[in-house]
C-alpha cells in the first residue's frame, strides 16, 4: 500500500470538488479571454501619436491569475484524495460531535460512582493495613511481657539460690533453729509479695 505523507494528502468532499473545479475553469476562462478584450479606452487610429500604450492592468493580472493557477493545477496534479472508511468517519463524526446535557451528567454520575468505589477500597485498604498495625504492636508486646516474665522468673531463681545458700551456711555455722525460721519466713513474705505486687 503506497505511504501517503501529510503533505500531499487532502480530505475533501465531493461538494467542495465541484466547487473547486468551477472556480479553476471559471478563472482559466476569464484569464484566456482577457488577452482579446479591447483595451479601455478602445482601439487607436494609426495616425495617431507614435506614443506607447498603456497596460491594461486587468490583462495583466489576468494573465498572472492564469499562470498562478496553472502553477498551482501542477503541484496538485500529484494529490492523493483519500476516501475515508465507515469507521473512520464514524470516529471522525464522535470527535466533532457537540455533548448533550444528558450525556454529561451521565459522565459525570460515571466519574462520581467510580471516585465513591476507589474512596471504598482505600478505606478498606487503611483498615486492613491498621488491623495489621494492631496485630504486629500486640505480638511485640507479647513478646515484651514474655521477656519481661523470663528475667523475672531468672531473678526468682537467683534469689532463691541465694536464699538456700544462706540457710546452708547458717545451719553449717550452728545458728539456733528459731534463728532460721524467723529468716525463712521472712524471706517467705518478701517473695509472697512480689508475687502479688505481679
Amino acid at each position: 500500500m503506497p505511504c501517503f505523507s501529510a503533505s500531499n494528502v487532502r480530505f475533501v468532499s465531493a461538494e467542495s470538488q465541484v466547487q473547486q473545479k468551477c472556480n479553476e475553469l471559471r478563472a482559466r476562462a476569464r484569464a484566456q479571454t482577457a488577452a482579446y478584450r479591447p483595451p479601455p479606452g478602445g482601439f487607436r487610429p494609426p495616425f495617431g501619436s507614435f506614443r506607447r500604450p498603456l497596460c491594461d492592468q486587468s490583462a495583466a493580472y489576468d494573465q498572472k491569475q492564469l499562470k498562478r493557477n496553472e502553477r498551482d493545477r501542477k503541484r496538485n496534479q500529484g494529490t492523493k484524495q483519500v476516501v475515508l472508511r465507515a469507521g473512520e468517519l464514524r470516529r471522525l463524526k464522535d470527535q466533532g460531535k457537540l455533548e448533550t446535557v444528558s450525556e454529561k451528567l451521565q459522565r459525570i454520575e460515571q466519574q462520581e460512582e467510580k471516585h465513591r468505589r476507589q474512596l471504598q477500597m482505600d478505606l478498606r485498604q487503611q483498615m486492613t493495613d491498621k488491623q495489621s498495625e494492631r496485630r504486629r504492636l500486640a505480638e511485640l508486646e507479647a513478646v515484651r511481657v514474655q521477656k519481661w516474665l523470663d528475667q523475672e522468673k531468672q531473678r526468682d531463681a537467683n534469689i532463691q539460690q541465694v536464699i538456700s545458700a544462706k540457710i546452708a551456711t547458717m545451719r553449717e555455722n550452728c545458728l539456733p533453729e528459731k534463728y532460721l525460721r524467723e529468716v525463712e519466713k521472712q524471706l517467705k513474705n518478701i517473695q509472697s509479695s512480689r508475687n502479688r505486687i505481679r
